[in-house]
């Protein structure tokens, strides 16, 4: 039997964000009720590590990485885990002609945190695991095609024993 490792993790955060976020997404949007509304996420909106394609269309995207180097955790004895830290990123186009921006990457990080403190053990069962979120980002240039994003996110810090 195959070890589960950090491409499994990935893989299972992905699947779990396509299978759940958009509905997460609809909720934050019919209880909040405003003028504000965040937009579904596409199933080819995902990405594993960075987004391949420099030119992606979709808004917003997702990012799904591992997010720092991996540390080696002992107990002094035989028992090791590799903590993995998993970065899911939402990026958002920037116009600059949105004064609702911030808002819109405060609630998709709320979705964010929502089904994952909800629902962890559907993702990777019964590992355990820290939820750190942060702030959005001031807007962004991209170099090559000269577009601005934003981005928030949350990190996930998971040990899995070997």
């Amino acid at each position: 039997m195959a070890k589960f490792d950090i491409e499994n993790l990935l893989d299972a955060v992905t699947t779990f964000l396509k299978a759940n976020l958009n509905t997460k997404i609809a909720a934050i949007n019919s209880e909040k009720n405003d003028s504000i509304t965040l937009g579904a996420v596409n199933s080819g909106a995902y990405h594993f590590q960075y987004p391949q394609d420099r030119a992606d269309a979709n808004d917003p995207i997702i990012v799904v990485e591992e997010a720092e180097e991996p540390r080696i955790a002992t107990s002094g004895g035989a028992l090791v885990a590799v903590v993995h830290h998993v970065g899911v990123t939402v990026i958002l186009a920037d116009s600059g002609i949105d004064p609702n921006i911030v808002r819109k990457l405060f609630r998709y990080r709320r979705a964010l945190t929502d089904l994952f403190q909800e629902n962890w053990a559907n993702v990777i069962g019964s590992h355990k695991f820290e939820l750190h979120a942060w702030s959005p980002t001031i807007p962004f240039k991209h170099m090559e095609s000269g577009e601005t994003a934003r981005f928030v996110g949350v990190v996930l810090v998971v040990p899995i024993a070997y």
